[in-house]
């Protein structure tokens, strides 16, 4: 009997409503993988090359949400401003990222006073820790101009292929390129992203975590300026980010992640506000 057009896709929808029943069913049950299976270090380097990195940190003071460099901070752990705690995350991260959630940053310049921010995020047991810049943009005054994708040649690899976002708030303009990894997977596709998650899920029986790299640099210059920029030191950044082997359990069971750094939640309650500046 030949079926319909309507009753074949009656049957699409049911089959794909029951493997999503299955997948979420079977990620609950599947434990996250160690730290390492996200294919990256929890940590930046001091230097890339000739770029000089140093670490943000950020008042928690939601009135204030200043950002500091290390070391303008000179060993002062308060804000020299308001005098509140200095934290490693901005208010904003702190109330709206999972408490397992790892984050690194720093900002590096390089001898002829260009300026990239590095971010690292790695999830924990929950995924939310990890989305694309595309959603929070907006809720930060930042207008996306443009989005594209850029290959970037790499020695002894395939090229890396980073999103390249152009986006302006009014005041001034930047340029943001991202990609993820974990699992032994790499892609700048957020949707390729998780059909990888869901596979490793379904099929291998783990639960790698993932990691969003990220670079931001202003596009003053101009857009193929701060493209040159990011893809130069892309290049030079990558192999420095790499784990000396990628590790992803043989076998099934609950695994105890083990975190670098993770957010610390366990202190005052922090406002609820998004922080003031994007450096996602």
């Amino acid at each position: 009997m030949k079926l319909s057009d309507f009753q074949g896709r009656v049957i699409i929808v049911v089959i794909l409503l029951l493997v999503t029943v299955l997948a979420v069913n079977r990620i609950q049950t599947v434990g996250v993988a160690p730290l390492e299976s996200a294919d990256v270090l929890a940590e930046l380097p001091s230097r890339v090359q000739d770029w000089q990195g140093q670490g943000i940190r950020y008042c928690q003071n939601e009135m204030c949400a200043r950002s500091f460099l290390v070391d303008e901070l000179k060993g002062v752990s308060n804000c020299p401003v308001c005098q509140t705690p200095l934290a490693d995350v901005s208010v904003g991260e702190r109330t709206l990222l999972p408490s397992d959630t790892v984050l690194v940053r720093k900002v590096y310049r390089s001898p002829a006073g260009d300026e990239i921010v590095v971010t690292i995020v790695i999830t924990g047991n929950d995924q939310r820790s990890i989305h694309r810049p595309q959603q929070c943009l907006p809720a930060q005054a930042f207008e996306v101009k443009s989005t594209s994708r850029m290959s970037v040649p790499m020695t002894g690899r395939m090229p890396l292929v980073m999103t390249v976002i152009f986006a302006d708030n009014g005041r001034s303009g930047m340029a943001l390129a991202y990609w993820f990894l974990g699992g032994g997977h790499e892609t700048n596709d957020h949707f390729q992203r998780l059909a990888w998650m869901a596979w490793d899920n379904l099929f291998r029986n783990v639960r790698p975590r993932w990691a969003y790299v990220s670079l931001q640099t202003p596009s003053v210059a101009g857009e193929q300026v701060a493209r040159d920029r990011l893809a130069e030191f892309a290049r030079k950044l990558h192999p420095l980010l790499k784990p000396n082997s990628s590790t992803l359990p043989k076998q099934s069971g609950q695994i105890t992640p083990t975190l670098a750094h993770p957010l610390d939640l366990n202190t005052p309650p922090w406002p609820s506000v998004p922080p003031r500046r994007y450096v996602g």
